[in-house]
């Protein structure tokens, strides 16, 4: 909400600033920096190619083309007016070029043609589209209050970021704040950079008795409601998901808009949460219990179409998408063994009931499950008779959804490499598993089932290997897997006391059948060939208190590409970042 914001920002700026300016200045500290940022891609190998249906078969761009050219003003102030009171202000500006790969985005508000199109004049209009809407800014993304009421309970109210998961992207517990990954994959970036700050209200409450304190929120969505979730990564081009992939039906739909439907800004949306996080001997441990929302990929929920066709036979539709309610509760144990190892193991693990997922787009809009003969398209207006523009219901599916994350962390003394500093190495492994809790009662599908259970006249319910739910809305290849392994090995040092820090990071994902039978089917080596994953590589230099210099390559792939990491195969880049701090 936008009167929301405007009314922080004045209050801050009427009743703060005057005070501020008569503040003693060991109360106010400023710091910041500048930075640019500048990719180009390298896959030599892109030749700008698309299928037999227009459909694109690489996602990058050429040689050459700029995958990123980003320019940030960052500054952050803190000020405390008392000794128990402390104002905090982060401000961020944005400037970014325009890019080429952006002419793949599936802007929200413009026509997707079931073909691909071509045609420069189209290209140019998504390219500008994206370039305006993402990629420039003028944020005071951060702004709040810190009031200690007492040594042991703090209060935190304003805009804030709030993590409580500990595994980098997998994002088990870090559910609060969504992400903006529109200028870059977001695993190549720091989530404090990707994440969307929100209005909030957090307290903490220190229990020393139980060496332990419970911290709880309370989001009220004050915020624009584009940014209380994630943006979806189809609106976007260079770095977002490819134009969907070819059907095998023939649809009378010419998608005209895409309308996601918010969380609104009232009662019934609020977000809230409570994190629990106490030491039991050497043992750290957190319980999590979160109220909030699916915040990615929004879920179709029912289409518009015109009563009239196009010139081409074509009805105009607009698909209105749903960001469903989800509830996250979950847990997380950190642990240091001294001998004979030495090495800090971490283990999260989270369940969400009622994940919802999407349907296959050859299950019409207008038809569901249960009424396969009569469509089900009802008129907007009654009244206004054949004229009247027709609503259909899309289907979705729920299914319960369990995963966790193992990290192992370990610094080692190699002294052939590095005879002055440790060399710390990474390893962690995650897995997650959708299931239907009928399948498993049934005994039949343990690891969850991707198709759905059709309901029969007579009642029964039978699987329809026709339909079944998808991985990502918009991608009938996309079929979800019951169970899915990510696997991330890292290594990093530094020389000459910090000035330089190379490190590199690999992350794989097998790509499993989308049926488990067995465990043959997890371990076979055909699914480790047909996965996806990527390498980046990073070298960091620094220069006194204030240059701070990262150069890198990023290499990407996938054998399917419509499918995890393939979605973004071809897009491999060299980048530079330079930033001046102060």
């Amino acid at each position: 909400m936008r009167w929301g914001r405007l009314c922080v920002v004045a209050l801050f700026a009427v009743v703060l600033l005057p005070s501020l300016a008569a503040a003693q200045a060991d109360k106010f500290d400023l710091n910041g920096y500048f930075q640019a940022q500048y990719g180009l891609f390298t896959n030599t190998e892109y030749h700008n190619e698309s299928d037999i249906d227009g459909f694109p078969s690489n996602h990058g761009d050429r040689v050459g083309k700029p995958s990123m050219l980003r320019h940030t003003l960052l500054l952050e102030a803190d000020w405390r007016p008392f000794d128990n009171v402390k104002v905090h202000a982060v401000f961020r500006g944005v400037r970014s070029g325009a890019l080429g790969a952006d002419r793949f985005a599936q802007t929200p508000d413009m026509e997707y043609d079931l073909k691909y199109n071509h045609a420069p004049e189209v290209m140019d209009a998504k390219i500008q589209a994206t370039h305006k809407r993402y990629y420039n800014e003028n944020e005071l993304r951060e702004i709040y209050v810190d009031i200690d009421a007492t040594d042991k309970i703090n209060l935190r109210v304003g805009r804030q970021q709030v993590s409580w998961g500990d595994m980098a992207t997998y994002r088990l517990l870090d559910v609060v704040n969504p992400v903006d990954g529109s200028w870059h994959l977001p695993p190549f970036e720091a989530f404090e950079d990707t994440r969307k700050p929100l209005y909030m209200a957090k307290l903490l409450i220190d229990v020393p008795c139980l060496e332990g304190n419970l911290e709880t929120l309370y989001i009220p969505l004050m915020d624009d409601p584009e940014d209380t979730v994630t943006t979806p990564a189809t609106f976007y081009g260079a770095w977002g998901l490819p134009v969907g992939s070819k059907n095998d039906y023939v649809s009378d739909l010419r998608v005209v808009n895409k309308i996601t439907q918010y969380p609104k800004n009232d009662l019934s949306d609020a977000r809230v949460g409570a994190r629990w996080k106490g030491i039991l001997g050497g043992l750290t441990y957190t319980l999590v219990a979160y109220h909030g929302h699916q915040l990615t990929p929004p879920i179709p929920d029912y289409v518009v179409k015109s009563w009239e066709t196009d010139d081409e036979g074509f009805h105009n539709a607009d698909v209105y998408l749903r960001v469903p309610r989800l509830n996250t509760y979950g847990f997380s144990v950190d642990y240091a063994f001294e001998s004979p190892v030495g090495m800090v193991v971490k283990l999260e693990a989270a369940v969400t009931p009622e994940v919802q997922y999407a349907v296959n787009s050859p299950l019409s809009a207008g038809f569901t499950t249960d009424n396969r003969v009569d469509s089900t398209w009802e008129a907007i207006d009654p009244s206004a008779g054949a004229e009247s523009d027709l609503r259909a219901d899309m289907h979705s599916e729920e299914r319960h959804h369990a995963a966790y994350a193992l990290e192992l962390f370990r610094s080692n003394q190699i002294r052939f490499i590095n005879p002055k500093s440790s060399i710390i190495t990474v390893f962690r492994i995650f897995q997650d598993y959708y299931f239907n809790p009928e399948d498993i009662n049934e005994d039949e599908y343990k690891l969850g089932n991707p198709y759905v259970l059709e309901t029969l006249e007579d009642g029964s319910r039978e699987r329809n290997e026709n339909w079944y739910i998808v991985y990502v809305p918009g991608y009938d290849s996309a079929l979800a897997a019951p169970i899915k392994t990510t696997f991330v090995a890292a290594a990093f040092t530094s020389y000459f006391h910090g000035m330089f820090t190379p490190g590199v990071v690999a992350v794989y994902l097998p790509r499993y059948p989308a049926e488990i039978v067995d465990s043959s089917d997890v371990f076979d080596w055909e699914t480790m060939e047909n996965g996806s994953g990527f390498v980046s590589a990073t070298m960091k230099f620094s220069f006194g208190n204030h240059w701070r210099l990262a150069t890198g390559y990023n290499y990407l792939q996938g054998a399917d590409p419509y499918y995890d990491l393939g979605f973004f195969r071809d897009r491999d880049e060299v980048y530079a970042k330079v930033r001046y701090q102060f």
